[in-house]
């Protein structure tokens, strides 16, 4: 009786053990863009970055307000060239 304890016991230890050890896959987060626009815009920047597409994030030219906040962008809209040139990227 004492061995059909300690071996009830092991198996209980070693499968909550495996229980604790195994984490179910959690839903990943990202900050990026996902859409871009192509309308012009005069906000002040502070700076750019250029974001490639690795789905679900998408080509853009991410640029960042003055004020706070980014602005996902179409880096193929002909006004978005001459802004970079005049921002410093981040």
């Amino acid at each position: 009786p004492h061995l059909i304890f300690v071996l009830s016991l092991w198996r209980i230890t070693f499968f909550c053990s495996l229980r604790m050890a195994f984490r179910w896959p959690t839903k990943v987060t990202t900050t990026c863009c996902t859409h871009v626009s192509r309308s012009p815009f005069t906000f002040p920047l502070k700076g750019y970055r250029i974001q490639n597409a690795l789905s679900p994030c998408v080509h853009a030219i991410v640029f960042y307000r003055e004020k706070g906040g980014m602005i996902c962008t179409d880096p193929k809209a002909s006004w978005v060239s001459r802004k970079t040139r005049g921002t410093l990227p981040n």
